[in-house]
């Protein structure tokens, strides 16, 4: 009884002190005077021995032991699991959530996440890889299955060491620091028909570069200024049955400086074609071609053809399975060779050689088709044959697309190369592939009908880029009006 009568005694003494001093919170909750049992001398209502109540054993009032005033268990402030400062748990002095200190969640030095790793090209290289040592000119090598170069395109990627293509649209992307910058590439051109690519650099405007047959390397970029910067090569020219087949090698940046992550556009789309699609001679612009306009690749541009016009537009990744004189069921005036729904899954076509394409390596959010105009630009021997060997050929080639991409809207194009009986009949049959496919319970199934080009024309009547922009323009406005991507 006594010893409970002091403690009593004490109990009040303490908090006659506590008011007297004006100090302490007025300690209505009972913490300030426990009965503990650990010997300490606190005045809190744990038994950690210090002079908090959180119950460990550090005096920074929270549930850890690292004398911060956070409970995430490290030494900082900042509410995460590790030492760093910030609010996130990567180990460095900034809030992005990466392991840099720039307060961006890429590498660039700005306050922005443009530029952030997608880690998601048609290649998916991953590994670590080593820049090679300095060579003479203070240049360093690049592998090409660096994991911060990012392709898309029909690209075969089973060679990591040279990726190879054929198609045109092949883009491969980088960041790097430093001022100059050499690409290595081996090209299949001749002198009569080179191949050619864009450069972009910084996203300016295109710097159209001529190749030489065999491997060789081309001077990209010298004295930018210092700091991160992006570079674009942009393969123009389609496949050509072989000459224009092409594989990257890799780059060269100055000893010293470095790849960086870049982002990949945000949307996918993929277009199936043929010329219109591959750019087809739409450099040229003249009222009416002569005999002299016929096919060049100097003059042929896929980067300035509706497909990536429209991509851009959108701000996607696109893909380009686009090939000459190739039809859904007849080849232009009925030449021997695949047709496009039999080469669909090829990488290098027209070659027989190439890894077949696997469609998971690029997933599109909309696919557009564009197959008519070869099938019916000429006379056909047995017309109706041709009429139902088309349907029948884009019925089948649609169904085997809708396998591939279960989600995807899929947009049956039409024009702008056809005119009068040849475009009302392919108009006909798509309509009918249209409506059985929705009668089928397929509603992600549209159709674009593009009206007959006017002058002027570029190589061999076709359209030119005006045109083709006229295209992509039509195009984007139905993708935006239905909400497709």
């Amino acid at each position: 009884m006594k010893k409970i009568l002091w403690r009593y005694t004490l109990f009040l003494w303490v908090l006659w002190v506590a008011a007297a001093c004006g100090g302490g919170d007025g300690s209505s909750d009972g913490t300030t005077a426990d009965t503990e049992n650990s010997g300490d001398t606190d005045s809190d209502s744990d038994t950690d021995g210090d002079s908090d109540t959180d119950g460990d054993s550090d005096t920074d009032g929270d549930s850890d032991t690292d004398g911060d005033s956070d409970t995430d268990g490290d030494s900082d402030t900042d509410g995460d699991s590790d030492t760093d400062g910030d609010s996130d748990s990567d180990g460095d002095s900034d809030t992005d959530g990466d392991s840099d200190t720039n307060s961006d969640a890429d590498g660039d030095g700005d306050s922005d996440t443009d530029d952030v790793d997608g880690g998601d090209d048609v290649c998916g290289f991953d590994s670590p890889v080593q820049l090679g040592p300095a060579e003479a000119d203070g240049m360093v090598r690049v592998l090409p299955n660096h994991p911060d170069i990012n392709y898309f395109g029909r690209v075969d990627c089973s060679t990591p060491d040279a990726p190879g293509f054929a198609f045109p649209g092949i883009s491969i992307r980088a960041r790097f620091t430093g001022t100059a910058l050499d690409m290595i590439l081996s090209d299949s051109g001749s002198d009569g028909r080179p191949n050619f690519y864009n450069v972009i650099i910084d996203d300016g405007e295109p710097k159209k570069l001529k190749m030489t047959n065999g491997e060789h390397t081309y001077e990209l970029a010298r004295n930018l200024s210092d700091g991160a910067h992006t570079v674009e090569v942009y393969k123009r020219n389609e496949s050509d049955y072989g000459p224009g087949e092409g594989a990257f090698l890799g780059f060269r940046i100055a000893d010293g400086e470095s790849l960086l992550p870049v982002s990949p556009r945000p949307g996918r789309i993929e277009f199936v074609g043929d010329s219109i699609t591959c750019g087809y001679g739409n450099e040229l612009s003249v009222d009416v071609p002569n005999e002299d306009d016929h096919y060049t690749t100097a003059n042929s541009n896929a980067y300035n053809a509706w497909g990536a016009l429209a991509a851009r537009a959108l701000n996607a990744e696109h893909v380009l399975v686009s090939y000459s004189g190739r039809g859904a069921y007849r080849n232009y005036v009925g030449a021997d060779g695949e047709t496009m729904p039999q080469l669909y899954l090829e990488t290098h076509p027209g070659t027989g050689s190439g890894t077949t394409w696997d469609t998971a390596q690029f997933t599109p959010e909309v696919v557009v088709v564009n197959l008519g105009t070869n099938d019916f630009s000429t006379a056909a021997n047995d017309p109706d044959a041709v009429r139902a060997g088309y349907k029948d050929a884009m019925s089948t080639f649609v169904e085997r697309l809708r396998g591939y991409y279960p989600n995807a809207a899929i947009i049956l194009a039409d024009g702008p190369m056809l005119s009068g009986d040849a475009l009302n009949t392919v108009q006909t049959l798509l309509n009918e592939v249209t409506q059985e496919r929705k009668d089928k319970g397929d509603t992600e199934i549209y159709q674009l009908h593009l009206p007959p080009q006017q002058a002027p024309y570029g190589e061999d009547w076709h359209p030119t880029v005006a045109t083709h922009q006229f295209m992509a323009d039509q195009l984007v406005a139905l993708i935006r009006d239905e909400e497709l991507m």
